[in-house]
């Protein structure tokens, strides 16, 4: 049988990036394994970063604690597939702790509760013999690997020879330079970010 593998992680507000970069050392440390199958794994506890999408997996705008330290734990949860399954506040209207896990499979019947301290308390019971359920094949940006240098300058040139063109500036509406804008930096992106498929 397959060994399932729980840990867990509270990083203190105050603390910075490398903290997350521990934890990214940690997870990849016990997910590698000799024959390339992912381990049953649950990661849970407190995160304190409650600006992120968890349907999405993206940051939203403004976020808490700056988007350094947001995107650093959806680039290790992304890389790493792990799956954030608590959906419901944990403290006030935020989520703030969470339950990770690279088969979600295992994970039923989440309830927040009241706890002893100014956090609620998440109670799920896991399925210790689940079956693994095929995930949808998703494509992800492995941001470790971007080459950012030449992402930049394509962006800039781009923009550049755009705004060069009076007419361009003249005849283009709101949407038509929001739709420029986007498509040249996904261009850039898929360009000089490496992707792959998950699931």
């Amino acid at each position: 049988s397959q060994q399932l593998i729980i840990g867990s992680f509270y990083r203190q507000p105050s603390s910075q990036l490398n903290i997350l970069e521990e934890f990214e050392r940690s997870v990849e440390t016990i997910l590698k394994t000799d024959n390339g199958r992912l381990p049953n794994a649950i990661l849970s506890r407190d995160f304190y970063l409650p600006s992120i999408d968890w349907n999405t997996n993206t940051v939203k705008d403004n976020p808490q604690y700056g988007s350094v330290m947001n995107t650093k734990l959806v680039e290790i949860t992304t890389n790493n597939d792990l799956q954030q399954m608590v959906t419901e506040a944990t403290r006030g209207s935020n989520i703030l702790d969470h339950l990770f896990t690279t088969n979600p499979a295992l994970v039923h019947n989440i309830e927040i509760h009241p706890g002893i301290s100014y956090h609620d308390v998440i109670i799920t019971d896991i399925y210790l013999k689940a079956k693994t359920s095929k995930k949808k094949p998703r494509k992800v940006h492995l941001f470790k690997k971007a080459d950012w240098d030449n992402l930049k300058t394509d962006v800039e040139q781009e923009l550049t020879k755009f705004l060069k063109d009076q007419e361009n500036i003249e005849t283009s509406t709101t949407e038509d330079l929001w739709l420029f804008l986007k498509e040249t930096i996904m261009n850039a992106v898929n360009k000089h970010i490496p992707q792959k498929m998950i699931g």
